[in-house]
């Protein structure tokens, strides 16, 4: 059946993972279903973000660059979840997305994903702890590019300093 294996997609999505099976069957009931073509543009960068794209099948190439013969940056393949911040805040695409080959997606929307929010309050809780040590996580994934980054503003300031010393 079609709804069970939506929410056992839905089930291992790290942003859902403790939601009962109850709430998962409301999600998956509640989502559109879509189908996109090869070569079909699913959303374009800059475009507003008003949903998340769960990929059943097939799969979507994601761009940063709006050039026709660009290779993908990344690609979501099935039990990706596309665009996941946009269940929860205002935001804008940062990337084209396009299909790859044929694709069947659920469309979760960001009205749906919040009436979730507000009838079981303790999903809203896990996703701040999950999202907070995702970020935590992240910090320390770019500390040393932040690190590299001082280094060299340093470096500029000592060169500047020495310039201006000679002169």
């Amino acid at each position: 059946m079609s709804l069970d294996r939506d929410i056992e997609l839905l089930k291992n999505l790290p942003l859902l993972t403790d939601l009962t099976p109850d709430q998962l069957r409301l999600l998956a009931f509640g989502a559109d279903f879509r189908v996109v073509r090869e070569g079909e543009t699913l959303f374009r960068q800059g475009d507003f973000a008003d949903s998340g794209f769960l990929v059943k099948s097939g799969s979507i190439g994601l761009y940063s660059t709006d050039e026709a013969e660009a290779q993908p940056d990344d690609v979501a393949d099935p039990g990706t979840l596309i665009g996941e911040m946009a269940l929860m805040i205002d935001t804008r695409r940062i990337v084209r997305a396009v299909a790859l080959e044929r694709s069947e997606l659920l469309q979760i929307r960001k009205g749906l994903f919040r009436r979730m929010l507000e009838e079981f309050p303790e999903i809203a809780r896990h996703l701040q702890r999950s999202l907070g040590e995702r970020l935590g996580a992240f910090a320390k994934e770019i500390a040393p590019v932040a690190d590299m980054l001082d280094s060299i503003e340093q470096d500029n300031l000592a060169l500047v300093r020495k310039q201006s010393d000679e002169t």
